[in-house]
């Protein structure tokens, strides 16, 4: 009996190490920007429609690898589904984007409302061109199915700013 009870206690501890459970998948990414990897990277995988599928998130290391994704708890991985990538690494020397905004001025109001709206993609700082902050912009796409292992993601520093 208490082999038993032993052996199931490491099979649960080695799935629960070794796997995703509920669906998720244990899926790890590469982030190269024109080919040189990309550290510090905070990547956002943001379901396409009609998936069922829920955000994920992860952060590159100094090899610009997303050791592991969180969709609910911490490195839980991702459901399969098809996403939108959004890419973001903060930029410490990059001016600061967000104009004084003049209160008397309704024309500036109304372009800092319809900016923010959208999650402050305009005023965010960043070291990567704009369109890997915008869901509606992103050239990044992927697809994750339950074999999914890496996924490699190729920022190009030319891309629409």
């Amino acid at each position: 009996m208490h082999r038993v009870a032993v052996a199931f206690a490491v099979s649960a501890a080695l799935s629960t190490a070794s796997g995703c459970s509920d669906g998720l998948v244990d899926v790890t990414a590469r982030v190269l920007l024109d080919g040189q990897p990309v550290s510090g990277a905070a990547v956002t995988l943001m379901p396409a429609g009609g998936t069922d599928a829920h955000e994920a998130y992860g952060s590159s290391n100094e090899q610009g690898v997303v050791e592991a994704f969180t969709t609910t708890a911490r490195g839980d991985g991702v459901r399969p589904g098809d996403y939108k990538v959004l890419v973001n690494k903060a930029a410490e020397d990059a001016p600061q984007e967000i104009p004084r905004l003049n209160p008397n001025d309704p024309d500036a109001l109304k372009r800092f409302q319809e900016a923010t709206r959208g999650g402050n993609t305009a005023y965010t700082r960043t070291a990567l061109p704009r369109a890997y902050l915008d869901p509606a912009q992103t050239p990044l796409k992927v697809s994750i199915t339950p074999d999914s292992d890496e996924i490699v993601l190729e920022l190009k520093s030319n891309e629409a700013k």
